[in-house]
């Protein structure tokens, strides 16, 4: 992307009016990132929860030297999941039956500079064993 941008320039607190000259300045212009949705997931109490990967449709090139990061919370650690995290959900087995909500934030950081994107919610359901009766 290319953006031409016109700017009065200040030199010791006076306005520089000498329009013959021009220069360049090269800036990062930092994406809002995302994540993609995730479905519910309904597994059995005692079962292994498959790593939860989470993706992106923003692009960041490569030679920025960054990456999008995504910070996660789940309302319900009883699940057997830790009640916070960073990066991918990793693999877990489901301990108790319940629901968890997990909210998911993406950030990129840049320079000291960090953006946030807008979180996602998704719920996993933890379903007690069959009881015979």
């Amino acid at each position: 992307m290319s953006w031409q941008v016109h700017a009065a320039i200040l030199q010791q607190g006076h306005l520089v009016q000498d329009c013959g000259n021009s220069n360049s300045v090269t800036t990062n212009v930092i994406p809002t990132p995302d994540v993609n949705d995730q479905p519910d997931i309904l597994m059995c109490n005692m079962t292994l929860v498959s790593p939860l990967p989470f993706t992106s449709n923003v692009v960041i090139p490569s030679c920025q030297n960054t990456s999008i990061t995504y910070s996660w919370t789940n309302s319900n650690p009883a699940i057997g999941l830790p009640a916070s995290g960073t990066g991918n959900i990793p693999a877990f087995t489901a301990t108790n039956p319940g629901t968890a909500t997990i909210t998911v934030i993406p950030s990129i950081t840049l320079g000291g500079v960090t953006c946030t994107g807008a979180p996602i919610s998704f719920i996993i359901f933890i379903h007690a064993p069959a009881q015979l009766v």
